[in-house]
């Protein structure tokens, strides 16, 4: 059987059909699975945030651009935003939910985009809780914060419902009994 495998995508590691979507970069041009991955290895290259490839231990997962897009609508509901927001005394400090995350280099690569942003004082990734804490300087441009996660590949959600959280808590046999 001869058949061919098409290379692995530069990015998450995929098959990508060679020539189908190309990212370019300083070391030359590097196969990619699908747009968004070509997209994010621009991005990680264009802020010389390349050590992330060389680091890593596993391939960045694929991103999916109907859902990416979807997703970021929820930043621009403040009513969404205000139970994950906490004021500073000279702007606020927002907790995001993470998805997609493999190793120490991808806590690094968010980091250091966040750290790029405009009006981010500090950004934090706890790995294990897959969160990241951003604190800005002024209001929150939580939008563009998802956007450059997603850029580069990853997932990110506001946490859990709180309030929702500590209702169930209340439902026990001894608090519903009658």
């Amino acid at each position: 059987m001869n058949q061919r495998l098409a290379p692995p995508c530069w990015h998450c590691g995929q098959p990508a059909p060679s020539g189908a979507f190309i990212a370019r970069t300083p070391e030359g041009k590097r196969d990619a699975c699908c747009p968004g991955c070509a997209a994010a290895i621009e991005t990680i290259y264009g802020m010389g945030l390349d050590d992330y490839y060389r680091i890593r231990q596993d391939d960045a997962p694929a991103p999916d651009a109907r859902r990416a897009e979807l997703d970021l609508a929820l930043f621009d509901i403040a009513d969404l935003l205000a139970p994950h927001s906490t004021p500073l005394p000279d702007g606020q400090r927002l907790r995001l939910q993470l998805s997609g995350l493999t190793c120490a280099a991808c806590s690094w690569l968010i980091e250091k985009t966040l750290s790029a942003q405009p009006g981010v004082k500090r950004a934090s990734v706890n790995l294990a809780g897959m969160t990241l804490t951003v604190d800005y300087q002024g209001t929150p441009e939580a939008r563009e914060t998802a956007r450059r996660i997603q850029q580069l590949g990853y997932g990110v959600s506001l946490p859990g419902d709180r309030e929702g959280q500590a209702g169930e808590a209340d439902l026990t046999p001894s608090a519903t009994a009658q």
